[in-house]
């Protein structure tokens, strides 16, 4: 009877314990056209937020650092960042983390872009997603930042960067080229 029981309990035990389950992920950039000669952003992370039930969580990337000329990605979007193993769920938010290294070409002359943020601190640019990782399944998502209506000038010499981008599903990095 003892035995019965305790193999009954194991049972349950078992049946009860839901294995998490993993998918892929991975994140391309692109752009559409600028009246600009060159928009140089300074990417230092990306990461996407996992938003199931009560639990909400960032997840980073790995993400290829450095700083991109966004107007290069009109025809041919690079890959920004890539992960193996994130748990299945929704995603609700991408988040880019820019370092302070952005420059602005423009009538043959380079110049800085701030940042809307202090001194010294990291910016980030959280942009709307409504995506799921499915369980053994590779997702793709790619970035759409709007040079154009990023870069605000404000004064002689004197831009801000200030990101608006988009994000959207493709069903393979091929489907890019």
């Amino acid at each position: 009877m003892k035995t019965t029981i305790l193999f009954l309990l194991s049972l349950l035990l078992f049946a009860s314990c839901k294995k998490e389950e993993f998918g892929s992920l991975s994140v391309s950039l692109k752009d559409g056209p600028a009246n600009h000669q060159e928009i140089n952003v300074d990417i230092q992370k990306v990461e996407v937020l996992i938003a199931e039930k009560n639990l909400q969580k960032w997840y980073p990337l790995n993400t290829n650092k450095g700083i991109y000329n966004l107007l290069l990605f009109e025809n041919v979007p690079v890959m920004l960042a890539t992960h193996g193993k994130i748990p299945s769920g929704p995603i609700s938010q991408l988040r880019l983390t820019l370092g302070s290294n952005n420059s602005l070409k423009t009538g043959n002359e380079y110049y800085p872009m701030a940042l809307p943020a202090p001194p010294n601190r990291q910016f980030t640019v959280t942009i709307p997603a409504d995506f799921r990782i499915l369980s053994n399944q590779t997702l793709h998502v790619i970035v759409d930042i709007d040079a154009e209506r990023s870069v605000l000038k404000k004064g002689s010499g004197r831009y801000l960067f200030e990101p608006v981008a988009i994000s959207a599903t493709i069903n393979s990095p091929l489907d890019l080229y």
